[in-house]
């Protein structure tokens, strides 16, 4: 299976840690924090496309449009291929991303955030 995800701004969209955990190869705008995250897995699972020039936060210059969905459109063919030559990935590769970044993990960090800014009685 094959998830391809266009955004421009936005943290670490849980739709793709959703689709790792299900075993989906990812074709994705390489929004910022997403290399950090992902940029350890083989290409084969994981495509990571420039981001193109931004009108504002989240809109594109119109006339840039067109070279987003080209540049989208080979690792889109190059990840079907993966899929072709090799259906299942290895949960393996997949297991560190997907814990660290489950709702109980995000979850712990958050509230050791609070605790210490509790303990310190401020920000």
């Amino acid at each position: 299976m094959l998830i391809d995800y266009w955004s421009f701004y936005e943290g670490l969209a849980p739709v793709l840690l959703e689709a790792l955990a299900c075993g989906c190869r990812l074709v994705s705008t390489n929004f910022p924090g997403l290399e950090e995250v992902l940029g350890k897995l083989p290409g084969t699972y994981c495509r990571l496309v420039d981001l193109p020039r931004l009108k504002s936060l989240d809109t594109p210059f119109p006339e840039d449009e067109a070279s987003i969905e080209k540049r989208l459109a080979a690792p889109i063919r190059d990840q079907i291929e993966a899929v072709r030559q090799e259906p299942k990935i290895n949960p393996a590769l997949l297991a560190p991303i997907v814990e660290e970044y489950s709702w109980t993990r995000v979850f712990e960090r958050v509230e050791q955030v609070y605790f210490r800014v509790l303990n310190r009685g401020g920000p």
